[in-house]
């Protein structure tokens, strides 16, 4: 049976109650607020431990000293603000659209770096140097503003520059036709890399199927053309 409490013993338990809710809640609303602390303490150490350095020399020497990956050479191109690795190519370990250069944003957050405009892989060959200007054919990049420069280098009409060598340098000229045409990307000294492929008749008047790669520049001039087939 339940027992009446008089008014005093109403009052009395009232007052324990808020003891009870004041010093026995306020060790785990210390506790709450301490954990918060500690958790935004937390989140602003991580923040300050990636803070981008822009000292280029300090970055070029950071990244130099990678350890998974074989690197040779790292230069900063002011000319263009290209970073550029050359790196030992050991079984293939890098191919078009590889991890590679996702691998060095996120190491270093090259790609955060306003004073870099694109991250381009070479494979290293011995005595070439970026210095001297002798790589001109990356593996694999990542650039800010190269779809915008191959999206300029296609308005200027390209093909057409290509279809006139060709029809001087085929057996039959007359039905030759551009059927597909591909711009792989962009190299060092500035030429685009492209592929075509057209069709032509041959010295027997059969319509043949070829393929043809060439580095071409700005004024539409044609270097390193080889015929695939």
């Amino acid at each position: 049976m339940k027992k009446n409490l008089t008014t005093e013993q109403l009052e009395m338990r009232a007052k324990t109650n808020k003891k009870i809710l004041k010093f026995g809640c306020l060790p785990i609303f210390i506790l709450c607020v301490f954990l918060i602390v500690v958790f935004n303490f937390t989140d602003d150490k991580k923040a300050s431990s990636i803070k981008i350095n822009t000292n280029i020399d300090s970055i070029v020497s950071v990244v130099k000293k990678s350890k998974d990956f074989e690197i040779k050479e790292v230069y900063y191109n002011k000319k263009d603000s290209s970073f550029n690795i050359a790196i030992t190519n050991k079984d293939n370990v890098i191919k078009e659209h590889d991890y590679s250069i996702l691998y060095f944003d996120n190491l270093f957050h090259l790609d955060k770096i306003e004073e870099i405009e694109g991250v381009y892989l070479y494979e290293y060959k011995n005595g070439k140097s970026f210095k001297n200007d002798d790589y001109n054919e990356y593996l694999t990049c990542e650039s800010k503003n190269l779809a915008n420069r191959i999206k300029k280098f296609e308005d200027t009409g390209f093909e057409y520059s290509i279809k006139s060598y060709l029809e001087k340098n085929v057996d039959d000229p007359t039905d030759l036709e551009i059927t597909n045409k591909t711009v792989l990307g962009e190299n060092a000294n500035g030429t685009f890399s492209v592929r075509v492929s057209f069709r032509s008749k041959n010295a027997f008047g059969t319509l043949i199927m070829h393929t043809v790669t060439c580095d071409i520049d700005k004024e539409g001039n044609g270097k390193n053309i080889i015929f695939d087939n």
